[in-house]
């Protein structure tokens, strides 16, 4: 009975709801919809915006759900509870798709539940339909990754160990080395170390300085380089136009990789992710029975983990640290790195303590 109530209720058909987000991924390529700062939404933004729509476009075909929106305005109390049943329903069914149909894990289904709740807030606040707020109630899974970081002695290896030297010329990886130590020591984001251009570098009586405004936050970072980088700079700059050759980040991340390979100590270093708060170990893509090793985890997103974990870790205020990173001072992401640093920091502490224990012994 309170099922056939809802049939006299106006909907958004699932035309209309797939129609909404082309329009919301549309108003936020072009601009016209932006950050609360007034910032526009980067393009990486945007296509997590296209991921979560071709995922619904999944869910609807191959589970059957007819994806719709109830109007809720003047309509009475218990017709209120039935279609937060429905919209609950949807939830549990678009994270069971994506979760046992596309095997996804906990972040990147959070990721997505993130995005459908903004594009919903987006139908309420931006395009005036009054669907209820039953979608602020989702849950969005997440997992704190552990941070992988290169220390100042790998670092050293890579840069000065001649036989090391010897592979990266043999193998065309001097470039990639180059970039990876480059990126590990100025915090940058990896679209915005292959932005640099030569009017980025400031040399002045008191030394060279990296000067670049973030692609992202639009906050401008301006960082003394030591000496080596320098090096690189003087070694790595060519006729083109951005300081950097250019890679895919897919390519970029292969041969950081085959990079890590190189360092004395590739320990084995499980990857974990997970599922519905369940922990999976995961596998190496080319050998599913092969635990990941140091060098399977080296990505983009190390050289800047590297390089506020250092200074961190090496004792730079936190507030200059953010200042150099571009990170807003409430970041949650920021926030990673203090904790990790505090770790480091805890564990040598306690083994001053503990060598003073023994030889109070």
């Amino acid at each position: 009975m309170k099922q056939k109530n809802l049939t006299k209720i106006p909907i958004l058909d699932e035309r209309a709801f797939f129609t909404l987000l082309d329009d919301f991924i549309s108003d936020t390529a072009n601009g016209k919809r932006r950050r609360p700062d007034g910032q526009k939404i980067t393009e990486g933004t945007v296509r997590n915006y296209r991921c979560l729509q071709n995922n619904l476009i999944g869910f609807s075909k191959n589970r059957s759900f007819e994806i719709k929106l109830y109007i809720v305005d003047h309509i009475q109390q218990i017709d209120r509870h039935e279609v937060k049943r429905h919209m609950m329903k949807f939830y549990d069914s678009f994270t069971s798709y994506l979760y046992n149909d596309k095997n996804l894990y906990d972040n990147y289904v959070g990721l997505l539940i993130r995005i459908l709740i903004a594009f919903l807030n987006y139908i309420r606040k931006d395009r005036l339909y009054d669907i209820g707020e039953y979608h602020l109630g989702y849950y969005r899974p997440y997992e704190e990754v552990p941070i992988v970081v290169m220390n100042i002695d790998q670092l050293h290896h890579l840069l000065y160990d001649p036989e090391v030297n010897k592979t990266l010329l043999a193998s065309n990886l001097i470039e990639v080395r180059d970039m990876f130590v480059f990126g590990c020591t100025v915090a940058l984001r990896y679209s915005d170390l292959f932005r640099l251009k030569s009017h980025n570098i400031h040399r002045m009586p008191t030394g060279s300085y990296l000067r670049v405004k973030s692609k992202k936050t639009g906050v401008y970072t301006k960082i003394k380089l030591p000496d080596y980088c320098m090096d690189i700079l003087n070694r790595i700059t060519g006729s083109r136009s951005y300081i950097f050759p250019y890679y895919s980040l897919s390519f970029f991340n292969l041969k950081l990789k085959k990079l890590g390979r190189l360092l004395p100590e590739n320990y084995n270093l499980i990857k974990t992710r997970e599922q519905k708060g369940k922990l999976k170990e995961k596998h190496s893509r080319f050998n599913r029975k092969r635990s990941f090793r140091l060098s399977d985890h080296l990505s983009s997103h190390t050289m800047r983990r590297t390089a506020i974990t250092l200074m961190l870790t090496r004792g730079v205020p936190e507030h200059i640290v953010r200042r150099i990173s571009g990170h807003a001072h409430n970041s949650r992401e920021f926030f990673r790195y203090i904790k990790l640093s505090q770790e480091i920091i805890d564990d040598a502490t306690d083994q001053a303590f503990n060598d003073l224990n023994r030889n109070g012994d």
